[in-house]
């Protein structure tokens, strides 16, 4: 539950407990869905603190990027800030760290996301970083990224010289981000209006409370090592959270997302998921999934001479000299069929011809993916057309970049295809997500958010069901 909680300085010893009573401010603790950059804000505010000794007094190291990120890194400062003031504080932050990856690819705002009528009394709540809250539910004003004082972006959301060299202040001019200093007395009017704000917040306190709940899950989606733009990542991730978990207050979905999914059943015996890193397998060895491979390619080859009105059969990717060709010529959709290509069957040739049938996954683990053995023919074609849309946005990256480097496409197929697979009561179940590409040869897979929600609840399920195997 998360909650702020606060208590009269106990009598603990321990090091993160050194309140000694010095510091100003400790009667205007936290408030309920107050925000970590809030709290830390005025109390260095109230107590003449720059970032370099806020830093000091929390005995906080320079830390990295990902370390200073208050949606994956709050724990040890809200520690240390309840060994200072003596405060029981639990910020909303650190209450959602176990799904945070998932929400910080998907919702949560990586900019400073705030009311600036707010901001000027000295209050920031955590869920104002949520995007889909479009307006403060306090004064009804645009929550925005922008400072109001110069117009520039705001900082990134976390601990850093960025946003508290002067607290409230911008990094960029150095001026008030709220557009005018901070207010005491605003504040505490604010302070009186508390019941009011806890009102409106309430349905997206719950949500997100859901939101750790059920969604832990997707974590798996953002834990692989992804070469795709954020921008992709982000729709996906977005699309999938609200599948299995909806906003309460909008109903619209994102457009354009295709999800795949399939639930076949299987000979074989219940056991857990093979898609852990620890349990690769050699899809080479399975006689179905490299006739399947080679059919969805037919298929693609197809779908994209039909969508270009003919493809000339003299295309060829000769990458032996290790590097990509410059040909502009190619369009990109025969450029992604061809590398994709590449992925899958690398070691094996280093030249690929737009008209040959003649294909060959290696013997050894499929491009060293983490898919499973013995999948679907359902499955499999799936995965494979989903690579091809990661393989399209890749080129179309590297293209506009003007730099086709061959080291941008040695990858493994995990990095290009968003999925879930698992082993549900003897079926072969599971699903891929990527941005929709319309003349795409998906027919028979295609699903809509319901299934999209029962195949995530079988998939669940299935984990909390089966033993894992190590």
């Amino acid at each position: 539950m998360m909650t702020t909680q606060l208590g009269a300085p106990t009598g603990d010893a321990s090091p993160t407990r050194r309140f000694s009573g010095r510091w100003a401010g400790l009667d205007l603790c936290p408030m309920l869905h107050e925000s970590m950059y809030s709290v830390l804000s005025r109390f260095a505010q109230r107590n003449v603190l720059d970032f370099t000794t806020l830093r000091s007094v929390l005995a906080l190291k320079s830390i990295g990027r990902r370390a200073r990120s208050f949606y994956l890194a709050s724990s040890d400062i809200e520690r240390r800030m309840n060994g200072l003031t003596g405060w029981n504080w639990r910020s909303h932050e650190a209450g959602v760290e176990p799904v945070s990856l998932v929400l910080v690819e998907s919702v949560w705002s990586p900019m400073l996301r705030h009311c600036p009528i707010c901001l000027e009394a000295g209050f920031h709540s955590a869920w104002y970083q949520c995007e889909m809250l479009a307006c403060c539910p306090v004064h009804g004003c645009e929550l925005v990224t922008v400072c109001q004082s110069c117009g520039a972006p705001t900082a990134e959301y976390g601990f850093s010289a960025a946003l508290f060299a002067d607290p409230y202040s911008c990094g960029n001019c150095g001026g008030p981000i709220a557009g005018v200093q901070f207010d005491i007395a605003s504040h505490i009017d604010l302070r009186f209006a508390q019941a009011q704000i806890n009102a409106r917040l309430l349905s997206v306190q719950r949500w997100f409370e859901e939101a750790e709940k059920r969604c832990g899950c997707l974590a798996g989606f953002t834990r692989r090592e992804s070469v795709l733009p954020a921008s992709y990542t982000r729709r996906l991730l977005r699309y999938m959270l609200f599948a299995v978990h909806p906003w309460p207050d909008d109903p619209s979905s994102e457009e354009g997302i295709t999800v795949l999914t399939w639930r076949v059943a299987s000979g074989g015996a219940l056991r857990p998921s093979p898609d852990h890193p620890s349990r690769r397998r050699e899809w080479s060895q399975c006689v179905q999934t490299q006739g399947v491979y080679r059919a969805t390619l037919r298929l693609l080859r197809t779908a994209i001479d039909d969508e270009l009105g003919g493809v000339g059969n003299d295309v060829v990717l000769d990458l032996a000299s290790g590097r990509v060709p410059e040909r502009p010529e190619v369009h990109p959709y025969v450029l992604a069929y061809l590398l994709l290509r590449f992925v899958f069957e690398r070691t094996r040739t280093w030249r690929f011809n737009w008209s040959s049938d003649f294909v060959s996954i290696p013997n050894e683990p499929i491009a060293t993916g983490h898919i499973g053995d013995r999948l679907s023919r359902r499955c499999v074609r799936a995965v494979v057309l989903a690579a091809y849309v990661g393989m399209l946005s890749l080129v179309r990256r590297e293209r506009a970049r003007g730099h086709l480097a061959l080291e941008a496409f040695c990858v493994d197929i995990d990095a290009l295809v968003y999925y879930c697979i698992d082993r549900y009561r003897g079926a072969d179940c599971g699903f891929v997500v990527f941005p929709g590409v319309p003349w795409l040869p998906t027919r028979g897979l295609r699903a809509d958010k319901l299934s999209v929600l029962m195949s995530y609840e079988r998939l669940v399920s299935a984990k909390s069901e089966v033993p894992a195997i190590h």
